[in-house]
């Protein structure tokens, strides 16, 4: 069960399969270590990207074709859970 959805402004296909919806689990403190490594080493798409690699459970490559316009609403999606958010 999904903790929380994001919906792609236009489905991804993922092994024959549109996806339009990233059904999502909140990201655990190892998962946000992967994502600050890779923002690190100086790209901070691939942080976000590794994110819902492993939240969302999807291949790097399927993550690779989400559409740029989408990751306004990705970055929102997981902001509560980044270090420096304020709780509600």
């Amino acid at each position: 069960m999904a903790d929380f959805t994001i919906s792609l402004s236009r489905p991804v296909m993922n092994g024959g399969e549109a996806v339009s919806v990233l059904e999502c689990r909140e990201p655990t403190l190892g998962d946000i270590s992967e994502m600050m490594r890779a923002i690190k080493a100086g790209d901070d798409v691939a942080g976000i990207m590794k994110l819902v690699e492993l939240c969302a459970a999807q291949t790097p490559g399927f993550v690779k074709n989400i559409k740029a316009v989408d990751i306004n609403k990705i970055t929102e999606a997981f902001a509560p859970f980044l270090p420096g958010a304020t709780a509600p």
